[in-house]
């Protein structure tokens, strides 16, 4: 859209799919524990409740959150920046406009451990941030 344009009538955005990403990712450093951010995803809810308003079509991808999502809003759930991938991957094409509002991690462990790690030797937090790597982009140029 450029500078000066009106935004789409009701009319006209109800044929327009807005594809929305929010909340925080989990990213597993064994079975019961995760590295993650504080994210609330109400940014991301407040915008799908303002684009549903507008007329558009609404698909929001939500990480875990007790916020609950829009009533009639599509909503796609996901934990970790592996799962919101995939479903980008799968929603992307269809949407017109996209909104990255998620607060995707940054790094994840190299490999999480199948059960519980014991608390030995710094506990499975110490290992994990010595053991986290940069996590690939979501988004590339």
């Amino acid at each position: 859209m450029q500078r000066g344009q009106d935004l789409p009538d009701r009319e006209t955005a109800v044929s327009r799919q807005l594809l929305i990403t929010a909340g925080p990712t989990h990213e597993p450093i064994d079975q019961v524990r995760y590295l993650a951010n504080r994210s609330s995803g109400r940014l991301g809810v407040c915008l799908a409740e303002a684009g549903q308003a507008a007329g558009w079509t609404v698909t929001l991808l939500l990480g875990p959150v007790s916020l609950p999502p829009p009533e009639s809003v599509r909503t796609l759930r996901f934990e970790s920046a592996a799962d919101l991938d995939r479903l980008l991957i799968d929603e992307f094409p269809r949407c017109d406009v996209l909104i990255m509002a998620a607060a995707v991690a940054d790094y994840r462990p190299r490999q999480a451990d199948v059960s519980k790690l014991e608390r030995a030797g710094g506990g499975p937090g110490a290992r994990a941030g010595a053991d986290a790597r940069p996590r690939r982009r979501l988004l590339r140029a």
